[in-house]
């Protein structure tokens, strides 16, 4: 019992939700697949059938006192007679005679009114005007042969039959086919729900330890995608400021322990977030009295232009600079105080060759002796040939994960991949967490340690700002 609540605390539900509504036109989809489905093969499979039915008075010949009484027990037996009667291949034939039919294809019922000397027939066809003239011709012959058993029993069509103008089976296809649409969503949604938990990402925190294999630097919180997610910017969220402040004041501590300068910011995947996160650093080292130059080494998707094209829209273009071979002078470099900048403006399609590649080590080692920290964007390291070649340039790394999107075992391989090529995985960094859903979701605890009294830091102690050590080691 206590094995099983474990193993359910251990679930984020809130993730699993998030997968699934993430793939909502998936849910619509197949809803809509199995309405129309449904509504469709209804629609082919349906058989309309209508029914006319005609209606008789049972009676006794001579009535007297007891006649009531009388008719109501006759009426209960001409109707079974008259069901035989019905059900006969005899007058089967008859009718098939009568209007021209091969086959006898009708359906035909005789019942009396309950407590009543009411008898009903009714004849069910494929068409209207068939059930009609079955039911014209049943009771044209049926007298006949009615003639041996009505002795002193009269028999009058009180309600004749006339020409159904509605099937006597409707069927709802919009009913059903919303009904299956519906089972379809809900079926569409726990499968995805059981992909969600079968897949092993990095859902939290406390995952970090257990799947990867580098140890958790920091949290970025999810900050809705605006105009600009730079610091710099006056709409972002407390959350966000404060923990990419928080990343940046840990990374730094750890480059001054293990005495390195130039990290190389990366991903296993596009779209983790490695970009806004190797910008950030670099504008809060900056402001933390740091001189940080912040070069995009992605050259195949550039997007640090993109983030700093309203800070600075004439900035040099570095792809340029590397085909040309043209000297990068420092003091051309945009910067806000303490912030130099240096990024392509177009893609290059190709590897470096090995010129380019000695240009642009070059480049950043002249560069970098008048920095304290070089910052490197450079393109994921699970989609590219070329991985040894930008490790080459760092002798740090830092991975971003983003919460819930790529499996432990891939970024794991990118770990490896990066300390076989020569470079220190100094740690990995979790971004976009989102605040949990469910008050008991497995990281609603860890956010409690890190919002009392408005900052980002544990109750228990606040982190170390001492040179050369890391916060809670």
């Amino acid at each position: 019992m206590n094995e099983f609540i474990r193993k359910n605390t251990d679930i984020d539900w809130s993730c699993i939700l998030r997968d699934i509504l993430r793939q909502w036109w998936i849910i619509v989809l197949s809803g809509a697949g199995a309405f129309l489905m449904t509504a469709a093969v209804m629609q082919f499979a349906y058989r309309p059938a209508y029914t006319s039915e005609s209606a008789f008075v049972i009676g006794l010949s001579g009535l007297n006192a007891h006649s009531i009484s009388e008719n109501l027990s006759q009426a209960e037996t001409t109707c079974r007679q008259y069901t035989q009667v019905v059900e006969s291949s005899i007058l089967k034939k008859q009718v098939c005679e009568d209007l021209s039919l091969d086959t006898f294809e009708a359906k035909v019922t005789v019942a009396t009114v309950p407590s009543s000397n009411l008898m009903v027939l009714s004849v069910t066809a494929a068409s209207p005007r068939q059930a009609y003239l079955i039911s014209r011709s049943i009771i044209k012959h049926a007298v006949k042969l009615m003639a041996y058993f009505l002795d002193d029993v009269s028999m009058q069509e009180l309600q004749q039959s006339q020409i159904p103008t509605a099937p006597s089976n409707p069927v709802n296809f919009f009913l059903w086919g919303e009904r299956a649409g519906l089972v379809s969503m809900a079926g569409m949604m726990l499968i995805l729900g059981l992909m969600s938990l079968g897949r092993d990402t990095v859902r939290r925190p406390e995952d970090v330890s257990s799947k990867v294999d580098a140890r958790l630097l920091g949290t970025i919180c999810y900050e809705k995608k605006r105009q600009s997610l730079l610091l710099t910017s006056p709409v972002l969220s407390f959350d966000y400021v404060e923990t990419s402040h928080m990343l940046s004041a840990r990374i730094c501590m750890t480059l001054d322990r293990l005495d390195k300068q130039v990290l190389m910011v990366t991903s296993t995947a596009e779209n983790e977030g490695k970009s806004t996160i190797a910008a950030n650093l670099a504008v809060s080292m900056a402001q933390s009295g740091k001189k940080v130059l912040l070069c995009d080494c992605d050259f195949r998707k550039p997007s640090q232009y993109k983030i700093f094209s309203s800070e600075y829209p004439e900035s040099p273009n570095f792809t340029e600079a590397i085909e040309n071979q043209t000297p990068v002078d420092p003091e051309k470099l945009k910067r806000i105080p303490g912030l130099s900048i240096l990024f392509p403006q177009k893609p290059m399609a190709r590897p470096w060759n090995k010129t380019e590649l000695q240009f642009v080590r070059q480049t950043l080692l002249r560069l970098k002796s008048s920095e304290d920290y070089v910052i490197l964007d450079t393109s994921p390291a699970a989609l590219i040939s070329d991985t040894e070649e930008y490790a080459s340039l760092a002798d740090a790394a830092l991975m971003v994960i983003h919460q819930n999107e790529i499996e432990a075992c891939c970024i794991n391989d990118t770990i490896d991949a990066l300390n076989d090529a020569g470079t220190h995985v100094i740690g990995c960094v979790l971004n976009a967490l989102h605040h949990p859903i469910l008050k008991n979701s497995g990281y609603s605890k860890y956010y409690s340690r890190y919002r009392h009294n408005g900052y980002a830091y544990s109750r228990k102690a606040a982190p170390s700002r001492k040179k050369g050590h890391l916060p809670n080691e």
